[in-house]
């Protein structure tokens, strides 16, 4: 193996000349230099950094990117903690934290993330432990076998926990695209399927639920599905549909929907 460079510590700067100019320290790997060329595999990368703090755009998408410790390797990957984006414009950006971001780099770049949250200051609603992959190619951001829970932001909660598996979400020419099941966790009964659209540079979007045949029995009961019916409904038994919409533009929230029942979804008997 030949060292192409010898220094322990490297410095790195984005070249402007103006006082904000960012620097970034990169630290060997215990075994061997930054730098090295392997007659095997060619140009061979590795280094360490305390955290990154940049700033770019992502296709049309402004970004921003803060981290706690990295770490990478070319060819090879990348492990990053404790990452905070910000996709979009400062007043509308939608804000996504990980406590672990992996990227294993390749002729398309993928990685998987853990522990990841979301928050869409356009829609009071939460989500959190958030885990998948992920993949970068032709500026197309998508996400993919995504697990999470969503919660309600308001003070007195509206809904109870729900939890998906299998979500995506695309990111592309600055539109943010998402679908996902949403299921009530102890019955693990489809209760709406979710499908989003929100633009990053308006902050405008929108989502369809779908709730197809969501059935109340012995299994599932509205007080599951939100604190608001206790009291109201109970020993409920039938089968509810339909469908619903929020619309959203950065100033307000709207929303509609049409449901229905079978008949003996009405509460078979009022709780005091």
């Amino acid at each position: 193996m030949g060292q192409m460079h010898d220094d322990a510590i490297w410095r790195v700067t984005d070249g402007r000349p103006d006082a904000f100019q960012r620097e970034l320290i990169l630290c060997p790997p215990p075994d061997g230099p930054i730098v090295a060329m392997n007659n095997d595999v060619g140009l061979q990368i590795a280094a360490g950094a305390s955290g990154l703090d940049l700033s770019g755009r992502l296709g049309e998408s402004p970004i921003t990117l803060q981290t706690g410790a990295i770490s990478f390797a070319y060819p090879g990957v990348m492990n990053a903690q404790n990452v905070a984006v910000e996709l979009g414009p400062q007043d509308t950006a939608s804000k996504f934290s990980l406590s672990q971001l992996n990227v294993s780099f390749s002729e398309v770049i993928v990685g998987d993330f853990a522990n990841a949250t979301v928050l869409m200051e356009q829609i009071p609603m939460d989500i959190v432990d958030g885990t998948g992959n992920w993949s970068l190619a032709d500026g197309v951001l998508a996400l993919t076998d995504g697990s999470l829970k969503v919660l309600d932001r308001q003070e007195e909660d509206r809904f109870e926990p729900l939890i998906a598996r299998d979500a995506t979400l695309t990111l592309a020419n600055n539109l943010m695209t998402a679908q996902v099941d949403l299921r009530n966790r102890e019955s693990d009964r489809i209760v709406t399927q979710v499908q989003m659209a929100h633009d990053l540079d308006s902050g405008i979007g929108s989502a369809d639920l779908l709730v197809e045949n969501l059935r109340f029995d012995d299994g599932l009961q509205p007080e599951q599905l939100s604190n608001l019916s206790k009291g109201v409904i109970a020993l409920a038994d039938g089968v509810i549909k339909g469908f619903g919409r929020i619309d959203w533009n950065g100033d307000e929230i709207s929303s509609s929907g049409t449901f229905s029942s079978d008949g003996s979804i009405l509460p078979q008997h009022l709780v005091r």
